[in-house]
């Protein structure tokens, strides 16, 4: 098939243009060797190189196209990403190859005649893991050029359906939460309505996504939610389909009973059985204790000598000898007061009925006792 609009050029001079057929014509041409050329945006074709012009040469060989061009775009909505696009699955003397689109998301391949598949990525997928396109690919029939392949940053929907025990209502609420976000968290809360338990999120990103149900009582200063469900989050990951399908189910409701002294109690369910409750106080017993102390250093004792540390280094030792533990006094009084001594404050945990013995390590200072 012709190709119209080709501009012939001979010996670097434009001299014709082919019709719509493909055909051309050159006048005033003598006999001579030529370099015959064939310019058309998205073609690129042979060349006749020292080609004999006779005078009674009636028509040249045709000259072929060898490769077209294979353009698009890709769309983006995300700002700060970057695309590139994959060339493969084509003749077996056509190398695979890999083109970043320019700023606009436009890319072009120049390719011989063949089937070819297309395929949008991330520029940078370890910085953009969740930066998917859709078609997830296309494949072209290649024989003139193709300019219209286009590729767009995949968004989906998120939908799912809330059971509650009666009507959920606007009491009723979903979070969508970003996981893997490239900065802040990035959330979404929907609220149910009276005539409906269905939510949705609606041009989401494919990712890593939490879902949250809650129930807020109206009054319910504390914000905890008093409804049980099976799973009052779900995670999901969200891809290039539409992620359907997605259930919270309530179990029943959070009941609390406050006693003032041992009871025994039932609670009757829906079904007519019991289930027994044994309310008792709860008994709480310190395992350890947490002992303070301070260190008074005389500030009028360093004649401007030393400067006053932030931390003084204090061994904890048992009755027995052996080096326990160590902790850290820190500085929290300055001795500018008419004490003229500067305080450090220091605080362990212990065992009850442990004997221990704290000694304050400085060589700078000469402590007139340990304290045990």
């Amino acid at each position: 098939m012709g190709v119209d609009g080709v501009k012939i050029v001979v010996d670097g001079h434009e001299r014709s243009i082919t019709d719509k057929d493909g055909y051309y014509k050159l006048d005033q041409v003598t006999s001579s060797c030529y370099l015959i050329e064939a310019k058309k945006e998205h073609y690129t074709f042979d060349k006749l190189k020292d080609f004999l012009v006779l005078p009674n040469m009636a028509s040249v060989v045709d000259i072929k196209a060898v490769s077209y061009d294979v353009c698009g775009i890709v769309q983006m909505i995300s700002s700060g990403y970057m695309a590139k696009v994959a060339l493969t699955h084509g003749p077996e003397n056509v190398k695979p190859r890999v083109k970043p689109t320019d700023e606009s998301g436009s890319f072009c391949f120049e390719v011989p005649s063949g089937e070819y598949r297309l395929s949008a990525l991330a520029a940078n997928p370890e910085s953009s893991p969740g930066l998917l396109f859709l078609p997830t690919h296309v494949d072209v029939v290649v024989n003139s050029p193709v300019l219209n392949v286009e590729f767009y940053q995949a968004q989906v929907n998120v939908l799912g359906e809330v059971a509650c025990k009666e009507k959920c209502g606007s009491s009723v609420s979903v979070t969508f939460v970003r996981l893997d976000g490239k900065s802040k968290e990035e959330r979404k809360t929907v609220y149910l309505t009276d005539e409906s338990s269905e939510f949705l999120f609606p041009n989401v990103f494919p990712g890593k996504y939490k879902l949250e149900v809650k129930h807020t009582s109206p009054g319910e200063m504390s914000g905890e939610d008093q409804w049980c469900w099976e799973q009052s989050s779900i995670t999901v990951e969200v891809g290039t389909e539409d992620v359907k399908g997605i259930a919270f189910v309530q179990k029943g409701y959070w009941a609390n009973v406050i006693s003032t002294h041992d009871v025994d109690a039932y609670m009757t369910q829906p079904d007519g059985s019991y289930v027994n409750l044994r309310i008792k106080p709860i008994y709480l017993k310190g395992e350890k204790y947490l002992l303070g102390g301070q260190i008074h250093v005389d500030s009028s004792s360093l004649d401007g000598v030393y400067e006053l540390p932030e931390n003084i280094l204090v061994d904890l030792v048992n009755n027995e000898g052996p080096l326990l533990d160590g902790t850290v006094a820190r500085l929290v009084g300055s001795g500018n007061d008419q004490s003229g001594f500067v305080v450090y404050e220091y605080s362990v945990w212990a065992n009850p009925g442990e004997k221990l013995t704290f000694a304050p390590q400085d060589s700078r200072y000469i402590y007139c006792s340990s304290l045990t």
